[in-house]
């Protein structure tokens, strides 16, 4: 999580009263928060921040290993997201570029930009094109893991379902 984040973030759980959280930071690296928690000393809940994650929903807090894979957590599903959202910088001729197409519709903005529902993150990679700050929010923790470290790297090298078993490696960039 970005630590310019931090001073924007109200706990979601005193909503709609917009209380501040006290960051803790436990491990950071270069301006992000990779191990911590937000605090609200009003409701005293806390909320982790994990792989530099922040989990905010008031109902989760964190990972949870004991329940089975979420539909959006598997390694297919990720593929599959992957693709359509990315598969147009791979030159592939059956994907769109309605990414492309939709920033081309907004205009920059020294303002803050958030993505609800953000996936891998491709509408905001986009953005920040466009704005000082692009936020990507999703539920999926490994959207948000993938698209983190596309973020970090420039580049991700994932392998992408062709027919039934069939894989081919490609990398994004």
């Amino acid at each position: 999580m970005k630590k310019q984040l931090i001073d924007l973030l109200v706990c979601p759980a005193c909503l709609p009263n917009e209380n501040s959280l006290n960051v803790e930071i436990k491990d950071q690296d270069h301006g992000d928060v990779i191990t911590g928690a937000l605090n609200c000393s009003i409701c005293d809940k806390q909320f982790l921040i994990e792989d530099g994650i922040a989990f905010l929903d008031p109902c989760l807090n964190g990972t949870d290993s004991t329940n089975p894979p979420q539909k959006y957590e598997q390694e297919d599903v990720v593929s599959s997201y992957l693709w359509s959202h990315y598969g147009d910088l791979l030159n592939d001729e059956n994907a769109s570029d309605a990414y492309q197409k939709w920033s081309a519709q907004v205009e920059s903005s020294s303002g803050v930009s958030i993505d609800l529902g953000a996936a891998v993150g491709r509408f905001t990679f986009e953005m920040s094109r466009k704005c000082e700050l692009a936020v990507g929010i999703d539920n999926s923790v490994a959207f948000i893991k993938t698209a983190r470290e596309l973020q970090k790297k420039g580049e991700i090298k994932v392998w992408l379902k062709e027919e039934g078993e069939i894989r081919r490696e490609v990398t994004i960039r």
